[in-house]
Parts: structure tokens; sequence; C-alpha cells
């Protein structure tokens, strides 16, 4: 059994409380607990597995971390520094280290109530989420679905970091395609932040 955190357990057991005849299964699905959220955050998890498989075998060509000390005066930026070997033999070359994990729109469609409003939205959030930076990963397509059952529309969009995941979402012109969509779906929406 999996264990969450207390606030989250906490959240879960109001909701349950404050919907007589809810069943633990329909919490669960209100709570995103269900497969194909299950399923998105292995296929997450794996392409970030594939991702840390190539950057260590290209770590060969990586820079050495190194923590900058007060020997280094008028060192510019305080925390991590990287050192790299330059062309010549000897020389060491200091850049920044920077590591930002990336962002996700994960959506599940558990129903669709109007096709037409879904469309409107559609034509609306496609250029307001590239605008954004996002890229689509997966949209429809083939679903198998497991413990639910829910074998909707999913779609799973991927930004460079959080951050631009949250700002994209609250950006104007994604607030409009929102308005576009109002009540002509249930879904299942969440900004999640990447393993970095």
């Amino acid at each position: 059994m999996k264990h969450y955190p207390p606030e989250f357990t906490a959240e879960a057991v109001a909701l349950y409380r404050s919907r007589p005849g809810a069943t633990i299964r329909s919490i669960a699905d209100d709570l995103g607990i269900d497969s194909e959220v299950a399923a998105l955050r292995r296929r997450v998890r794996e392409l970030e597995e594939e991702r840390d498989i190539l950057i260590s075998t290209a770590h060969h060509n990586q820079p050495v971390p190194c923590e900058p000390s007060s020997e280094m005066p008028g060192d510019p930026s305080p925390g991590p520094i990287n050192l790299s070997v330059d062309s010549k033999p000897g020389t060491l070359v200091r850049t920044p280290e920077v590591s930002m994990a990336k962002g996700y729109w994960v959506s599940v469609y558990r129903t669709i109530f109007d096709p037409e409003k879904l469309a409107a939205y559609n034509k609306l959030a496609g250029p307001a989420v590239k605008a954004g930076g996002g890229r689509v990963l997966a949209r429809g397509g083939r679903v198998v679905a497991h413990d639910a059952g829910i074998a909707e529309r999913t779609v799973l969009i991927e930004f460079d970091t959080f951050e631009q995941a949250v700002a994209a979402h609250e950006s104007a012109a994604y607030q409009e395609a929102l308005v576009a969509l109002s009540d002509g779906v249930e879904r299942d929406f969440r900004i999640v932040e990447g393993v970095d």
C-alpha cells in the first residue's frame, strides 16, 4: 500500500466526509489516483531514466563539478560551478552549473459533455501552450486502462521548467481557452514537477 503525505490524506478524508454516498473509488478518481495518471507517471519516469542514461553515457565530455572556495576571489556567482578542460591541455574553464526540473501538464478526461466546447478549447489552447513553451508528448491515442478502468482522452504536455508550466497555465491566452471549455468536460488536470 502506498503511503501519502498527511496533508493529502487529510484532504482525501475531508472530501470523503463532505460527500454522502461517495465511494472510496470515486474519491480516488477525484484526487487523480487512477490508472491513466499512474501510467503517465510511469512513462514520465521511463523518459527521465532514459535521459539520465544518456547523460551518464556522455559523462566523459561533461565538466567536473566543483564547489567555490574562498581561494577564488571575485567569484561572481555563489553556488556550484563547473570546471571543464579546454582544448589546450591543462587549461580549465569555469562555467555555471544550471539544473532545473521540467514541468508537465497531465490531463485525464473522465467525460466529454460537449464536443463543440472541447473543439473551441483545443483551437485556443494549442497556440497558447506552444507560445508558453509546451510540447505535447501524448494526446488521445491508444490507452490501456487498469484499476479504475478509465480509458478516456489523456494528454501529457512537457515544459522546460515547472515554473514555465505554471506560467503557461496562468497566461491570458490559456485562460481564454479555459473559458471556452467551461463545463464541456469533466477532467483531472495537474501540473507536475519532473525529477531533476
